[in-house]
């Protein structure tokens, strides 16, 4: 069999070349024109060609006494406007294990952080997770109202722990 032309659409939402599904062949080298685009990498049976893409690095430098407790947090990233170390009084980092379907979380606090500041740091980072998880619904509905619920629970929460107030 040769190497006829395959049909193609371009997929909705991230613009790439797929091939049509809709067509059975025999074997591999009967589809061995097809592209595929996936994790950086466009293939087909023959050729794997890396894509040149960009990377960033994001470093923590976390200093601890002697009950593993931190003194000092530093960070600094290779993307940013500033590369020099900052100094953080506190961090959340959570990462998806997709192998797992779970979250993987590190939560760190300097021994020296008030908690007039902890308090106000978890009110911005409950606000900034429904920011994220907006822009990551690419405008579902449903997302708006869960969104809108948690912009709810902020206010009670600013209110309860007094955090607006002590921001004028």
């Amino acid at each position: 069999m040769g190497l006829a032309p395959h049909p193609v659409y371009c997929a909705p939402r991230c613009g790439y070349l797929v091939p049509l599904m809709d067509q059975e062949y025999p074997t591999p080298m009967d589809h061995a024109d097809r592209f595929y685009l996936s994790g950086g990498y466009c293939f087909n049976v023959n050729k794997i060609t890396v894509l040149d893409m960009k990377k960033a690095e994001i470093k923590l430098q976390i200093e601890l006494d002697d009950s593993n407790v931190p003194n000092s947090i530093q960070w600094s990233s290779t993307d940013g406007q500033n590369t020099e170390e900052l100094p953080a009084k506190a961090m959340f980092l959570a990462l998806w294990d997709a192998q797992y379907k779970n979250s993987l979380r590190i939560d760190l606090w300097t021994k020296d952080m008030p908690y007039d500041e902890m308090k106000r740091f978890f009110y911005e980072t409950l606000q900034t997770l429904g920011d994220s998880f907006l822009r990551s619904s690419g405008g579902d509905p449903m997302a708006e109202k869960i969104i809108g619920d948690l912009r709810d629970y902020c206010a009670h929460y600013a209110d309860k722990m007094e955090i607006l107030e002590q921001q004028n």
